[in-house]
């Protein structure tokens, strides 16, 4: 099992970068819309996320929180900042 990204440098980034990786939620830089949705799903700071997928260039991103799976796009997952 891999560890916590932050571990690895404590830097910031987009979830859209990540692959393969455990990552806790800093903040979400979206509009209300799409803010909304996100933190309806479970998506809010301070949640630890498990990366599952993540391909390279295109495709959504399957993670795991609390137990379940989700999908997001690319786009979402650009708004969403990570450590």
């Amino acid at each position: 099992m891999q560890g916590l990204a932050g571990e690895q440098g404590g830097m910031e980034r987009s979830l859209a970068e990540v692959r393969d990786r455990k990552v806790r939620i800093v903040r979400v830089e979206a509009g209300s819309g799409l803010t909304s949705r996100l933190l309806a799903m479970g998506l809010v700071p301070g949640v630890l996320v498990d990366v599952i997928s993540n391909p390279k260039g295109c495709g959504p991103l399957v993670l795991g929180i609390n137990g379940s799976r989700l999908i997001i796009g690319k786009g979402a997952a650009e708004k969403i900042r990570v450590a």
